[in-house]
């Protein structure tokens, strides 16, 4: 008897069941997005490169085999691209169909994989093995120096990345496409914000990603001096402008827990309470403050996301649209 099940995303369970003679698969791009195929594991061969489509025994994969979406022309997918993967074994009767695997941002992005366990084979997700991404927020042992880029990271490997590609691609399927304009993105790396350092690495994910897939571009992302030291400095951060250091102009954003004021040029998205902006006074300009809604989005566990997701994001995005379209925004 025939058996289908769909699976979205890529935080979803195992699944065990039983199969034999070949395996027939094909990969296939959202909105025009070019794919290949690569079946990494076959026979002991290290990669076997096919089309967007092949068929091969099972025989060949006992040992395990991860199927990988390939981006055209040697390029990273773009930003919001996601891909949907068939598996169908013709002997059983039994297909998985796996809808909207994020890939934005790589170039090679595993996506299943199958492997025997007894009498039985296990498909599971492979997002968690993707190798080719760069760490978007540096790491405590060997933090950037000042005003250092940490270079554009790829995409799509933790719940913010994902959060980030699927916020613009539902947006425009509402209707209603994001546009962002985001030149830079500035972390606050004193003293101040060492408690706060894991939470600022979610929000570098989410803003790159949504950067990434509503305009096809990376923001750079930098670390703001502070006090005059590269990092756990005192004081606010010191930024400049992009008059001062040759940089492109636009708006930037500055990641902190003390929002700077209007000379100092950046927009501040804020860690912290409520009230800061209340209790600091003076003209404070376009600063936000990340409320307990959105942490509770960029923590979760899985990528569930639905439209009470888009409701509970949409105060910080709308926030990043008036600022990338306002005339008078720091730059």
């Amino acid at each position: 008897m025939a058996e289908s099940e769909i699976l979205r995303g890529q935080s979803w369970s195992p699944r065990h069941f039983r199969a034999a003679g070949a395996v027939h698969v094909e990969v296939m791009g959202s909105r025009g997005v070019q794919v290949g195929l690569e079946v990494d594991g076959l026979g002991g061969q290290l990669r076997k490169q096919r089309p967007s489509t092949g068929a091969f025994a099972l025989d060949m994969a006992r040992d395990g085999v991860t199927f990988q979406a390939i981006a055209g022309g040697g390029d990273a997918f773009p930003g919001g691209a996601a891909v949907d993967l068939a598996l169908s074994f013709p002997a059983t009767g039994r297909t998985f169909l796996i809808e909207r695997v994020d890939v934005s941002g790589h170039r090679r992005a595993p996506l299943v994989e199958l492997v025997q366990e007894g009498d039985l084979w296990r498909i599971s997700s492979a997002v968690s093995i993707r190798e080719d991404k760069i760490a978007a927020y540096p790491d405590p042992t060997g933090a950037p120096r000042e005003g250092r880029s940490t270079g554009s990271r790829e995409t799509g490997t933790s719940i913010p990345a994902m959060l980030g590609s699927w916020y613009v691609r539902r947006s425009a399927e509402n209707g209603q496409p994001l546009r962002l304009e985001l030149t830079e993105i500035m972390i606050d790396n004193s003293a101040s914000m060492t408690a706060h350092r894991a939470r600022a690495a979610l929000l570098v994910d989410l803003l790159d990603a949504l950067l990434r897939a509503a305009e096809d571009r990376a923001a750079e992302i930098t670390v703001a001096p502070v006090g005059g030291v590269e990092e756990n400095g005192v004081g606010s951060a010191h930024v400049q402008r992009p008059a001062e250091t040759g940089a492109a102009s636009g708006p930037r954003v500055l990641i902190t827990d003390l929002p700077g004021r209007r000379a100092d040029g950046v927009a501040s998205l804020v860690i912290g309470e409520e009230g800061i902006l209340q209790a600091l006074g003076g003209p404070v300009v376009h600063a936000h403050i990340v409320g307990d809604t959105v942490w509770q989005q960029l923590e979760r566990s899985g990528a569930d996301f639905d439209d009470s997701t888009l409701q509970r994001m949409a105060p910080l995005v709308h926030w990043l649209e008036d600022l990338s379209s306002d005339k008078d925004a720091v730059r």
